[in-house]
């Protein structure tokens, strides 16, 4: 393992630990892996490889494996409810609220937090916002809930899907790096399009889907990964994709 990407790896490992447990870090080290042990998930056994470094990569300075390392991480510890309502209750996050309002050392600071769940992480609360406070009982009970449900996560159709999508994301990396190396480091940091959660996750998936989808078309040309680069940057240019739109039709021109 390079010691260049090794600092990438150790981080993404304890931020899913955080995310989940240990067993979820063993994942993520068995998806970085050529060959995965045999603890590890039934979709990484099935794969036969991971997003793991190649011959190649010396000469590039291990930029896939870093890359890998950075936004599988980022994949895995995806945002969901459970996530959200466990910040909300680190003590952690009321310490940084207090210079916001300029609260005085004794004096009482509450917050109102603000959820939108969607149907693939709650069932029986839909398309609706919901606020309450972690500072009054009730409050602080209803998040406690949410956050309990964390070992349930896997079994989860929010968790199921996905696992799906970095199952699909992970043979057209590696297509992609057979092609060019550079290629596949673009298709790796398309993956930077898909943060938060509800609504601002699914904008973000659907725009990487797009650019996943055209990757591709792009293999085998010696400007691919530029043109997929220039992708990932017109993607959040707009909430509609027009922008988007307009580079996809460039780039297919060529």
């Amino acid at each position: 393992m390079s010691a260049q990407a090794q600092p990438m790896i150790a981080t993404g490992g304890r931020r899913l630990v955080d995310h989940l447990d240990t067993a979820y870090a063993a994942e993520y080290l068995d998806r970085r892996t050529p060959s995965p042990r045999p603890t590890a998930a039934p979709a990484a056994r099935a794969a036969g490889h991971g997003f793991a470094f190649t011959a190649a990569a010396a000469g590039h300075g291990f930029a896939f494996t870093a890359a890998a390392a950075k936004y599988l991480a980022g994949a895995m510890a995806y945002d969901d409810l459970t996530r959200a309502a466990d910040l909300k209750l680190r003590t952690a996050r009321l310490a940084r609220s207090r210079p916001k309002v300029d609260a005085d050392d004794g004096a009482l600071v509450t917050t109102t937090e603000y959820f939108h769940p969607r149907v693939a992480e709650l069932r029986k609360v839909v398309d609706r916002g919901r606020r309450t406070s972690p500072n009054i009982i009730s409050g602080h009970l209803m998040l406690a809930l949410v956050t309990g449900r964390g070992p349930k996560r896997r079994a989860s159709l929010r968790h199921g899907r996905e696992v799906a999508h970095i199952d699909a994301w992970e043979p057209t990396a590696r297509a992609a790096l057979g092609s060019r190396y550079e290629l596949g480091v673009a298709v790796l940091g398309a993956r930077g399009l898909v943060k938060g959660y509800s609504e601002t996750h699914a904008h973000g998936l659907l725009k990487f889907d797009r650019l996943l989808c055209a990757a591709p078309a792009l293999m085998g040309r010696d400007d691919g990964a530029v043109s997929l680069d220039r992708l990932t940057r017109a993607a959040p240019a707009d909430e509609k994709g027009g922008a988007l739109d307009g580079v996809l039709l460039t780039v297919a021109s060529r």
